[in-house]
């Protein structure tokens, strides 16, 4: 039962982590987008 609880806990904290990965890799991709985009943006507004 111990075991088990340990187990299913390590899973639970696993796809924790890799969610958050995938949020900040996700965040990182947007604001570096935001970035590029803005000058792009304005040039074609000029």
């Amino acid at each position: 039962m111990i075991i088990e609880t340990i187990l299913g806990l390590a899973t639970v904290s696993k796809a924790l982590v890799n969610l958050y990965i995938f949020l900040g890799a996700w965040f990182a991709v947007d604001q570096l987008s935001n970035h590029i985009a803005d000058p792009v943006c304005v040039s074609a507004l000029v």
